[in-house]
């Protein structure tokens, strides 16, 4: 959303019906520990700038909840996304596929 701006990401949300990937907005679809851990690790090594930019500026399915914003809620309800993201990778067996795709 960033990189395009804010009126050519609702173009393009109006152009597929105001749904990404089919799912509507109140589906409560969330992303996947091992996904976020993934995430948060590569923009923790790029700097604050760029773990700024991904917890304040990425949004949920719900276009309104931002990520940062839904991890400390999480947290707050006893789950710490992180940590199970971590315990998700550890479970992976070595040879996993997601081994590769989401080592961090």
């Amino acid at each position: 959303r960033a990189a395009v701006g804010d009126d050519q990401y609702r173009k393009v949300v109006e152009s597929v019906g105001g749904r990404v990937w089919s799912w509507e907005r109140d589906s409560g679809l969330v992303p996947a520990p091992l996904y976020i851990r993934h995430c948060l690790l590569a923009a923790q090594a790029q700097g604050p700038a760029a773990l700024h930019s991904l917890t304040d500026h990425t949004v949920l399915i719900d276009r309104k909840t931002k990520l940062g914003e839904w991890l400390e809620q999480a947290k707050a309800d006893g789950v710490d996304v992180l940590a199970e993201g971590e315990r998700q990778w550890e479970a992976l067996p070595e040879n996993s596929p997601l081994r590769v795709r989401f080592g961090g």
